[in-house]
């Protein structure tokens, strides 16, 4: 048996996996509460009235899973008493990655046009499913060197479902997953790492049932990082089964999604 499917030919290899030379735009605001608490699942809870979110355009040129581009909405929230940023959206360019996504830890993955590019000044990015129909803009201009320990730094969260097989049957997996992922800024030549602030803009698309994404509306500041990172992902961390509750009692919040060293 390979470790994933199909078994002629596995689509995905055993983690750890990995990323290297990354470019990442990631748009930090606050939004409304009643939209996150729709998308929270249970026990999951908002960690302040105007809850953060991060929107994190990626383009990776090199990886386990072969170049490919993604996109990635994280709400702030709690568990259990430890802060995690929920992986409420998910988007990538390739089927390994969309693939490796949602069978190993369950992040909301569907594919997309992604792009994010270095244009004059600026770094721009978008996403777009289907090609065309804009689900979000970002703009960010480049002005002065950020603080790699600024980075967002809490773990993900993501709900992991897989339906069961039979008419009428409940999920056969329901779990939250705790995301294991280490992110680091790459060290330029002359030792300083590589990340970047500035002022920003971000548009989102119209509100409706095809477009979740725009009920997180930006309410307050919109800050902005530039960072080319190298990130690894390693197996996730169940805690908690909806089916057995005595599986990830026990479990606390470990490593961050990003980390600035």
């Amino acid at each position: 048996m390979t470790f994933s499917g199909p078994t002629w030919g596995g689509l995905i290899p055993a983690p750890p996996h990995f990323y290297r030379n990354s470019k990442n735009l990631l748009i930090s605001y606050e939004t409304h509460l009643d939209p996150v608490l729709d998308l929270l699942p249970e026990e999951v809870e908002p960690l302040s009235d105007a809850p953060r979110v991060v929107l994190w355009f990626q383009d990776t040129p090199f990886s386990t899973w072969g170049p490919h581009q993604g996109c990635y909405a994280f709400i702030e929230c709690v568990f259990r008493g430890n802060p995690y940023f929920f992986e409420a959206f998910l988007w990538v360019t390739s089927d390994s990655a969309l693939a490796a996504g949602r069978e190993l830890w369950g992040d909301s993955k569907k594919l997309a046009d992604i792009s994010v590019d270095c244009v004059a000044e600026e770094i721009v990015a978008s996403l777009e499913r289907p090609t065309g129909c804009a689900i979000a803009t970002a703009r960010m201009r480049l002005e002065r060197w950020g603080d790699p320990d600024a980075l967002p730094a809490h773990p993900g969260l993501c709900l992991k479902i897989i339906p069961g097989a039979e008419r009428g049957q409940p999920p056969a997996v329901l779990q939250l997953v705790r995301d294991d992922m280490a992110a680091h800024a790459v060290v330029g030549s002359d030792g300083r790492p590589e990340v970047y602030t500035g002022p920003a803009t971000l548009t989102l698309g119209t509100q409706g049932a095809l477009d979740p994404l725009a009920s997180l509306t930006p309410i307050g500041p919109i800050e902005a990082t530039y960072a080319l990172m190298h990130v690894e992902l390693d197996y996730g961390t169940i805690l908690k089964d909806y089916h057995d509750p005595s599986i990830g009692q026990s479990v606390t919040a470990g490593d961050g999604v990003l980390a600035g060293d």
